[in-house]
């Protein structure tokens, strides 16, 4: 890195930091992601938000499915101050489903809900979606984002979400009616955006979430905690229950246009322990930057009864790579995200956006230790193939360490990693073959160019030991987040 031009981004980091869009290391921001939901097998996971302030925030939740990232189920949340949202995603044989007992107010009503294939299959039958899954099973695994919208400055409102002293809140009710011919909307189906900012105020942050994905017949657990984001939205982004806005490509809509003006277009990165701080001409960028990675490490364990997956997830890819329909609604190849991300005057793309030129396909190598330095394999192989090189293809991928074919997730959007003679060790992931390059003219006349792909993600093991000879299960979970190599060049 240039040392010398680097020193000019600290200083402008330092002094734009209120505004500019980073991961906590704290773990506490305006907008968690969490990199995997499960129901395969026999599993379930459980998904809890925290708000450690005292404000009355405006949240969207929404689940996304794991192959091309299409929502499933998106639904505002209230939270009073300190208070706790927890839900469960399961499957029961008939469907995948989001389960919460907590009280918190939510708009639609939620108690029991059945995630949706609605624009798996839309999108499958009209515009040829990648993947031959069904949309059973595309639901059946996935990813979470959770974005504050604002903080509810109303006190009547404030009032109606804060829970009494029997643990329910005064009157969610009053939320509801808000949508419905109420101060946020003339009209349930209004959905521009305006009215809806009435009496909210832009996101504070203070949030954090964590999940834990539970194997009920084999009695283990494991948790994560979520990925912090804080200052990407710097304006009030509460919407309509049933929109897909926010969204973390920074879109909102505004007077039925969608725009990218209410989050912020900066992001500040520590590489080396320095910032660089870089100004980019979508929001959408500023938020993959925080997120970039050009390695991914971890570890795996193969000894007697223990199988490891990772998880790779890539929270941003959908804004770049989506086939979409233009604006006259013709289909215009591969389109710059589901959620309205498109460069002004572009109608439709025939490339993947970077840093997903390549498409759909993301490139890498893996290189394997065990745990006294030996090298086993460079260049792992993948099976099944999935292109000409290696390569994930999906939004989430699974890749499978466990000998005989055993896996921790059983996932459908897995690869295995073949050729894994050792019993235990580490890997390295190299995803420098991205890149993404902010404008030249917003960053000083520098070139910030930062490698790799933006990413989160674990690994998870089991220890599958069975029964023990006193009849007690003797299985276990462990979970490892990923660790990152960050690289990004000044010149």
């Amino acid at each position: 890195m240039n040392k010398k031009l680097l020193s000019a981004a600290v200083l402008l980091g330092l002094s734009s930091a209120a505004t500019a869009v980073n991961v906590n290391k704290d773990g506490l921001g305006s907008v968690l992601l969490y990199p995997y939901y499960t129901t395969n097998g026999d599993k379930f996971t459980n998904i809890e938000v925290v708000n450690t302030t005292n404000q009355t925030k405006a949240v969207k939740v929404r689940f996304i499915e794991g192959v091309n990232s299409w929502e499933v189920l998106d639904f505002n949340l209230y939270m009073s101050p300190y208070d706790v949202w927890t839900a469960v995603v399961y499957n029961d044989g008939t469907g995948t489903f989001v389960k919460t007992t907590d009280t918190s107010c939510t708009a639609p009503e939620l108690s029991t809900q059945p995630l949706s294939p609605a624009l798996i299959e839309a999108y499958s039958e009209s515009h040829k979606d990648p993947g031959s899954l069904s949309s059973a099973d595309r639901l059946r695994e996935g990813y979470l984002e959770i974005l504050e919208m604002g903080v509810i400055t109303d006190p009547v409102v404030a009032a109606a979400v804060k829970h009494d002293a029997t643990g329910v809140p005064k009157d969610c009710s009053v939320i509801r009616d808000a949508w419905s011919n109420g101060y946020w909307s003339t009209s349930p189906t209004v959905v521009t955006g305006d009215q809806a900012q009435n009496q909210i105020a832009a996101p504070a942050g203070g949030l954090y979430g964590a999940g834990t994905i539970v194997d009920t017949t084999n009695g283990s657990a494991a948790g994560y905690d979520a990925t912090a984001v804080e200052s990407f939205y710097t304006a009030p982004a509460h919407a309509n229950p049933g929109s897909s806005f926010p969204n973390i490509a920074g879109r909102i809509q505004s007077g039925g246009n969608v725009v990218d003006t209410s989050a912020s277009k900066t992001s500040n990165v520590i590489v080396n322990n320095q910032v660089v701080t870089t100004n980019w001409a979508d929001p959408a960028d500023a938020m993959s930057a925080v997120l970039m990675a050009s390695g991914v490490y971890n570890s795996y364990a193969l000894d007697a009864g223990i199988v490891t997956d990772w998880v790779i997830t890539f929270p941003t890819k959908h804004a770049y790579v989506n086939e979409r329909t233009d604006q006259a609604g013709t289909v215009g190849g591969l389109f710059a995200g589901q959620f309205g991300f498109l460069p002004a005057g572009v109608t439709g793309m025939t490339t993947g956006k970077a840093p997903f030129a390549s498409g759909f396909t993301v490139p890498l190598n893996m290189t394997i230790y065990n745990r006294e330095e030996q090298l086993k394999n460079s260049n792992i192989q993948f099976s099944p193939f999935l292109t000409t090189q290696n390569g994930i293809s999906y939004e989430v991928n699974v890749l499978e360490f466990g000998k005989g074919g055993a896996s921790v997730f059983k996932s459908n959007l897995a690869n295995r990693v073949n050729d894994t003679d050792f019993e235990n060790g580490w890997a390295s992931v190299n995803f420098s073959g991205g890149s993404l390059v902010a404008p030249l003219g917003p960053n000083n006349g520098s070139t910030h160019t930062y490698k790799g792909y933006p990413v989160v993600g674990f690994a998870m093991q089991e220890l599958q030991g069975g029964t023990s000879s006193a009849g007690s299960l003797t299985n276990y979970g462990a979970l490892y987040n990923h660790k990152y190599n960050r690289s990004v060049t000044v010149s």
